[in-house]
C-alpha cells in the first residue's frame, strides 16, 4: 500500500498553527491555571518527541517494500506532533508554566514504542491518540482561555486524522493474517486502553471533570473511539481477506 496521500497531507499541513496569536493578554484565571497546569505540562511533554525509533521502523518498511512513502509520511507526522508540543509550549510560556523534562507515564509510552516492535509501536501511538482526543475536548471546555481553546481545537482536528493514519497502518499489518492473531491483537488493544484510561483519569481527573468527563463518560468516549478504530482495522481487513479467498 502506498502512503503517498498521507505524506502529501502531513507535508502540506505544516502551517496549521500559523493562525493562532499567542497573546500575552490571554484570559486565564488563577483557579484555571491551578486546575490545568500539571495536565498541560504532562501532555506537552508527551507531544514532544524526535521519533527516532519510529523513523527507524519506517526506514525498515522502505527497505522491505521499496516504497518510501510511509517513511516520508512518518517524518511529517512527527513534525506535526512536534507542532502540538510547540503550540502548548508557547501557551505555557505566556502563562509562566515550566516545561517538564521527564514524566513517568510518558517514559512508559516511549519504552513501549522503542522495544515492543513495529506493530506494538503503532498500537501504542493509536492508544495515545485516542486518549488525547478525549482529553483535549475536556481541556477545551475547562477554561475560558481563547488561546488554549484555539490550540485545543486545532489539535482535535489533527488527532482525528492521526487516528485514521494509525488505523490504516494497522489494517495493512493485519490483512492476510490468521483470524486468531487478529483476535488477540484486538484484545490487547482493549487491555492497553483500559490500563491507560485508569492511569490518565487518576492523574488528570480534575481537568477531565471540569470538561464534563467523569470516569464513566471518559472511559466510554475512549472505548467508543477504539471500537470504531478496530472496525477500521480488523473488520475491513477481514473483508479483504475473504474477498482474496473468493478470487482464489
Amino acid at each position: 500500500m502506498s502512503y503517498q496521500h498521507w505524506a502529501n497531507y502531513f507535508e502540506g499541513h505544516q502551517d496549521h498553527f500559523d493562525h493562532i496569536v499567542y497573546n500575552a493578554d490571554d484570559q486565564l484565571t488563577i483557579d484555571e491555571l491551578r486546575l490545568i497546569k500539571t495536565s498541560v505540562r504532562q501532555f506537552q511533554r508527551g507531544e514532544h518527541s524526535e521519533g527516532k525509533h519510529l523513523m527507524n521502523y519506517a526506514k525498515e518498511q522502505t527497505a522491505f517494500s521499496g516504497d518510501d512513502s510511509y517513511e516520508r509520511a512518518i517524518y511529517w507526522f512527527i513534525k506535526e506532533e512536534q507542532h502540538h508540543a510547540m503550540a502548548l509550549g508557547k501557551f505555557m510560556g505566556v502563562h509562566g508554566i515550566r516545561k517538564l523534562t521527564s514524566d513517568p507515564v510518558d517514559n512508559v509510552f516511549r519504552w513501549m514504542r522503542r522495544y515492543l516492535g513495529f506493530e506494538q509501536s503503532i498500537t501504542t501511538l493509536l492508544t495515545a491518540e485516542i486518549i488525547s482526543l478525549v482529553f483535549y475536548r475536556a481541556l477545551h471546555r475547562a477554561t475560558n482561555s481563547p488561546l488554549l481553546q484555539a490550540i485545543c481545537s486545532q489539535i482535535l482536528l489533527d488527532e482525528e486524522l492521526h487516528i485514521n493514519f494509525q488505523c490504516e497502518t494497522l489494517k495493512e499489518i493485519s490483512t492476510g493474517r490468521w483470524p486468531i492473531v487478529n483476535f488477540m491483537a484486538r484484545q490487547w488493544q482493549r487491555i492497553m486502553l483500559l490500563g491507560v484510561v485508569l492511569v490518565v483519569f487518576a492523574q488528570h481527573r480534575q481537568v477531565l471533570k471540569a470538561g464534563g468527563y467523569g470516569f464513566g463518560r471518559f472511559a466510554l468516549a475512549c472505548f467508543k473511539t477504539l471500537e470504531r478504530s478496530i472496525d477500521m482495522i480488523h473488520f475491513n481487513a477481514l473483508i479483504q481477506r475473504r474477498q482474496e479467498q473468493w478470487v482464489v
